[in-house]
């Protein structure tokens, strides 16, 4: 026979039950983000950049743009503010600090753990569980995880000098590579053995931990991956990545990085060396908005995320904060500017504006139109800079 009870005493009962992880809607603190640096990817993510207190997998073929994009989450992460740092767990022993330095790093700032060893990884961001034999009590030693959510400092020796990091400002952690870690079945298996699927067993239950550390850290962990071929597929994408289904369930958004081909797509220097190029990062997944959306952009392997311009016009032509009346006009504000290159030179220099008002379309759905106010610097379209030449002309 079913007992009935008062609501105060059905919510007592819950809270006997759940205690501190009962939260309503309404408490939950909006998702704190920054930008990637690209306002197509901004806007492909469709909260305005990377979110702190989520797992990311970001994979890709070599030399796509991996470990470039995580380092540039690195460098903008410091920016925001002088005590912000970040950890690099550089699980392929790869860390370069001078490229680092080149994207804007500063590697005063950098925890860098240079490990591949699995069970290291996972225990140190999240710690381990320790019995005390005599009382029979379970206590925690806590991880790296927890100490960012006690905001601890550490002295952090960097060569010869000691660096006093506070963990409470780590924002970004990068993981490079998923690909990299070693399962404890491996690390202790014979030379030559086949093991199935040793760094899938392991990560399912590892990352059961990890994901809810991170969110309770509130730091924004990218996972960096490769993408191999699977032997025997006959159907269908014989692509893969490494971990198995488990990277794939437990992050919140996942990035699939590519190259795109072609001459127009590169950037060259005068000796027709190849300093970079055009990048498609595609949503395959994503719990903090639509899917499936995808972002095109320019990369410079050495000064980070370039063309910031050209986004911002065809962002703004999107949303219909830039008016194109024709092939070749753009209208900004009250201000018809005749040719895209002049288009391009007034949004660089008032890209913070505009790059605003994009933001506030994708966020909020709904249209900005910038006024007159935002506009006013523009000269008119009668001025000598805007008539077009006989060369534009053919």
């Amino acid at each position: 026979m079913n007992k009935e009870i008062s609501e105060a005493e059905a919510w007592k009962h819950i809270n006997q039950m759940f205690g501190g992880d009962l939260r309503h809607p309404d408490e939950l603190e909006k998702v704190s983000t920054f930008t990637t640096r690209s306002p197509s990817l901004d806007r492909a993510l469709q909260v305005g950049g990377w979110a702190r207190g989520r797992v990311y997998q970001m994979a890709g073929k070599p030399s796509s743009g991996k470990t470039f994009m995580s380092l540039v989450a690195m460098a903008e992460w410091q920016s925001l503010d002088p005590e912000n740092c970040c950890a690099f767990i550089d699980a392929e022993f790869t860390y370069d600090p001078i490229w680092a330095a080149s994207l804007g790093v500063d590697n005063n700032r950098v925890m860098l753990i240079k490990t591949n060893d699995g069970e290291k990884i996972f225990t140190g961001l999240v710690g381990t569980p320790k019995k005390n034999k005599a009382t029979g009590k379970v206590t925690k030693i806590p991880g790296l995880l927890d100490m960012i959510r006690d905001g601890s400092r550490i002295a952090h020796k960097v060569g010869d000098k000691a660096v006093n990091l506070n963990l409470g400002k780590m924002g970004v952690i990068i993981l490079d590579s998923v690909a990299a870690v070693q399962s404890p079945a491996e690390a202790e298996s014979a030379v030559g053995k086949i093991n199935v699927s040793p760094l899938s067993r392991f990560l399912t239950v590892e990352l059961k931990s990890l994901t809810p550390a991170v969110a309770h850290a509130n730091v924004c962990f990218i996972a960096i991956n490769h993408v191999k071929t699977a032997i025997g597929v006959l159907y269908g994408n014989p692509e893969t990545t490494p971990g198995g289904a488990a990277w794939k369930h437990a992050c919140s958004v996942m990035l699939m990085v590519a190259p795109i081909s072609g001459s127009d797509n590169q950037l060259s220097d005068s000796n027709e060396e190849k300093f970079g190029h055009k990048i498609r990062i595609k949503v395959e997944k994503n719990k903090l908005g639509p899917p499936y959306k995808k972002a095109e952009f320019f990369i410079d392997f050495t000064s980070g995320v370039t063309k910031v311009e050209e986004q911002l016009l065809d962002l703004g032509c999107m949303y219909d904060v830039i008016q194109r009346p024709n092939s070749r006009s753009y209208i900004i504000g009250e201000k018809t500017l005749t040719s895209r290159a002049l288009a391009l030179d007034y949004v660089a220099e008032h890209k913070d504006k505009i790059e605003d008002a994009v933001r506030e379309c994708y966020l909020s759905g709904k249209q900005v139109t910038l006024s007159d106010e935002d506009t006013s610097e523009f000269p008119d379209s009668s001025d000598e800079l805007f008539v077009i030449s006989e060369d534009e002309d053919e």
